[in-house]
């Protein structure tokens, strides 16, 4: 590949609870104001497939302000099988 000086990097981690609000960043802790990332076209198939990662479009990060390729992997609790929520990352490029 003639580009192979270009690296793949991630931001960092973030937490995002069942309505679908980033709460909690590995960057920036727990956020006083979160952020609804209700638009982001991955985060409702994050609630039908937990366990699995799904991959999203090309965004610009909510919290690094990065172009990258949105992310994440969503949770139920093991007793209700409820969702309670996802780690969220950004595949920058």
């Amino acid at each position: 590949f003639p580009s192979h000086d270009r690296k793949l990097s991630w931001t960092i981690f973030s937490w995002v609870n069942s309505k679908n609000l980033l709460v909690v960043d590995a960057d920036y802790g727990v956020l006083e104001n979160p952020i609804d990332l209700s638009i982001r076209d991955y985060i409702d198939k994050l609630k039908s497939n937990p366990n699995k990662l799904i991959i999203g479009s090309s965004v610009i990060g909510s919290t690094s302000k990065k172009w990258m390729i949105a992310g994440g992997v969503g949770f139920v609790d093991k007793k209700t099988s409820k969702y309670i929520g996802a780690i969220t990352i950004g595949f920058e490029n």
